[in-house]
């Protein structure tokens, strides 16, 4: 699955049109007519690549020269610098670090600042977090050969949120199963709430398999937090991936 870097045609409020288009040519070297057409067409891929660290920075570069660029994965919208600068989030996409799973079957991206932990859940076998910011993420396996064996991810995915909500205070699905991409493959997410301690909690819940494994990937803010928290979470689900035998996931980090 190819990350696909969209140019929408919208200049940053504080820049002048003027350096932003002479920016088009002075930063990526593109003539009168490719940036005509780059103009006065519609939102158009600049570029796909497989490497998430690549589109950022591209991103970046669009970013500083005045423009406003989108990050899809496949066909799936991931962050647009318009409207998280229009709602005071950061601007770019997150800095994120990969983190492997205890058994060396999975990793997933965590933003630069995070820190791993090992008393969120003694059944995780990724756990980290921000207690600054209060956001958190555990990663649950369980062995598809303990289960029926035409249990489909869908059906998993559901009996596992129910089995939530019971293990809780005031747990309600708010939504979902709403169909999410990563890295590797098609997820399944839900949103639910909760109470922890009296506080109200939000979660996004994302469940991926594997050929030998089911996988429930937990994140979750308080709720006061939580819209700000969303962005950064779709962008974490999106890293998830499965660790080959050749070692493909080598930490990386996307500078901001």
């Amino acid at each position: 699955m190819s990350y696909r870097i969209i140019f929408t045609g919208e200049i940053r409020g504080s820049v002048e049109r003027r350096y932003a288009i002479a920016a088009l040519g002075r930063e990526f070297g593109l003539g009168f007519s490719q940036i005509k057409g780059l103009l006065t067409g519609a939102k158009s891929q600049i570029k796909a690549t497989e490497d998430r660290r690549e589109a950022c920075q591209l991103m970046k570069k669009f970013w500083e020269a005045g423009w406003h660029t989108q990050l899809c994965l496949g066909d799936q919208l991931i962050h647009c610098t318009e409207k998280s600068s229009n709602c005071g989030d950061p601007p770019l996409p997150p800095a994120l670090e990969f983190l492997e799973s205890t058994d060396g079957t999975v990793s997933i991206g965590i933003p630069a600042g995070w820190q791993g932990f090992d008393n969120l859940n003694r059944e995780a076998v990724i756990q980290a977090g921000s207690s600054e910011l209060s956001r958190y993420l555990i990663v649950l396996k369980q062995d598809r050969s303990l289960l029926p064996h035409d249990l489909s991810i869908e059906h998993f995915g559901k009996a596992q949120i129910h089995q939530c909500l019971t293990r809780v205070e005031n747990g309600v699905i708010i939504s979902g199963p709403e169909p999410l991409i990563s890295n590797s493959q098609n997820g399944h997410i839900y949103e639910m709430s909760a109470e922890v301690v009296k506080t109200p909690v939000r979660y996004l819940v994302t469940f991926f398999q594997s050929p030998d494994s089911f996988y429930s990937v937990f994140l979750w803010s308080s709720l006061e937090n939580f819209e700000k928290s969303r962005s950064e979470f779709l962008h974490i689900f999106a890293t998830f991936k499965l660790v080959t035998s050749m070692g493909s996931c080598d930490s990386t980090a996307v500078p901001m």
